[in-house]
């Protein structure tokens, strides 16, 4: 420690209340209201804010997806992000270092996604998909990291966890 005072996120002062650190604590992705200034852009146009990765402390910042996104999932090794986009209707997985946004999983018809964590070896992400808008009946899937094998595990949940390492 350096006694310097910490650098303050850039999100601080628009009170956005999420931030997500990378399992060893050195990064952090968070979504702003507007595009931040400085940002370097890695994916289409920045419509009502940005998701951005930054060094812990708040520097390094970049815009990773070019809209806000809603809850976000890193990989056990910090090397990749899940998280639903839109209005929580699409399962996008970014990797950190080249910025690169691939979409897993769409919803179209009403139903709501969310992204709940990845696998302990991290090749498989588990969601739910809740119909109705968020008020109906829920199911947890599973997908691979590279958005084969989408499958159902269990209907009537809408929250789960690993318990063993992913099947092959």
């Amino acid at each position: 420690i350096d006694g310097s005072a910490p650098r303050k996120l850039p999100w601080a002062d628009q009170h956005e209340g999420a931030a997500w650190y990378s399992p060893d604590g050195s990064r952090v992705a968070y979504t702003t209201h507007t595009p931040l200034e400085g940002l370097v852009l890695h994916f289409g146009e920045r419509p009502g804010g940005s998701f951005v990765v930054a060094a812990a402390d708040g520097s390094h910042a970049a815009e990773v997806f070019g809209a806000r996104v809603r809850k976000t999932v890193w990989s056990p090794t910090g090397d990749r992000i899940a998280f639903t986009s839109g209005t929580s209707t699409e399962l996008r997985l970014v990797d950190v270092a080249t910025g690169t946004v691939t979409s897993l999983a769409e919803e179209d018809g009403s139903g709501i996604l969310s992204v709940l964590d990845f696998s302990p070896d991290g090749d498989r992400i588990l969601f739910s998909r809740t119909e109705d808008q968020g008020t109906g009946p829920s199911s947890l899937w599973s997908i691979h990291a590279d958005g084969s094998h989408l499958r159902r595990l269990v209907t009537g949940a809408a929250w789960g966890d690993w318990l063993s390492p992913s099947p092959t």
